[in-house]
């Protein structure tokens, strides 16, 4: 079972979803693949923060953990291969 008081379930900035995925050496096409975007251009606007406006692209809460996960940077977690 997973301690779900260790999860984040926080809404990231973009700045934190870029880092997440280049420290995960993903491109733009490569992440918007795996959580099931059209292409890299879909996956760029959860990078960038528009003045004045409530970016609806960004990563959901648990989006940016699974994220983090990949990336092997989550604070909590790792992914593991089973034996």
């Amino acid at each position: 079972m997973i301690d779900k008081s260790k999860l984040l379930m926080v809404s990231p900035t973009p700045a934190e979803v870029k880092i997440a995925r280049e420290t995960a050496n993903l491109t733009t096409a490569e992440a918007a693949s795996l959580f099931g975007l059209h292409d890299g251009s879909s996956w760029r606007r959860k990078e960038i923060l528009q003045e004045r406006s409530s970016n609806k692209r960004l990563l959901k809460p648990a989006e940016y953990e699974m994220l983090l996960l990949i990336a092997g940077i989550h604070p909590n977690f790792e992914l593991m291969v089973r034996k």
